[in-house]
């Protein structure tokens, strides 16, 4: 499996109800194929989307050869915050499993590494699982805004770690 397609089986499980299905199950793979390759491909066409890139990086779980996850963390990208979560997603059928929680904690560490204070990411206010995902993990939850997901206009919760060591200590396990 790419990342696109564990991106768009992690939607489609964790976003069902929330957003339409007909975006779910119609135009969603295609915008994350496009994207991924635009991140990650070798394909001409994406070279505007590549020389536009975040600075920052990309980190798979695999298990038996497989991909069973991956988190993006992008540096300096979201204006107040050092270090910000685009992606974290873990296949379904897997999650609860800790290999979220590491890949968080992994990347947390790296960007403290690189000078990061702070990290930040967005998640859907009605995804509870994954709003108490980040709290259990000591997120502290910031202001709302709203974004369009496919036809549908949701809300998004912005979840702020001001203290990145926290999350990368052993306490936050």
């Amino acid at each position: 499996m790419t990342v696109a397609g564990l991106h768009s089986e992690s939607w489609q499980s964790a976003y069902r109800g929330l957003a339409s299905d007909s975006y779910l199950d119609g135009p969603l793979a295609g915008e994350h194929r496009k994207r991924w390759q635009g991140l990650l491909g070798d394909n001409p066409e994406d070279a505007v989307e590549k020389a536009t890139r975040p600075a920052g990086f990309i980190r798979l779980a695999e298990q038996d050869g497989a991909l069973v996850g991956f988190i993006a963390l992008w540096v300096n990208y979201k204006e107040g915050y050092d270090a910000y979560v685009e992606n974290l997603h873990v296949r379904p059928g897997l999650r609860g499993g800790g290999i979220g929680r590491r890949l968080l904690q992994d990347a947390a560490s790296c960007a403290a590494a690189q000078g990061c204070r702070n990290l930040s990411l967005e998640v859907l206010e009605d995804n509870a699982g994954a709003v108490r995902f980040y709290e259990r993990l000591g997120a502290a939850s910031k202001e709302t805004a709203q974004e369009m997901l496919g036809d549908r206009l949701l809300d998004y919760r912005l979840m702020v770690w001001d203290d990145i060591t926290k999350l990368t200590s052993p306490e936050s396990s």
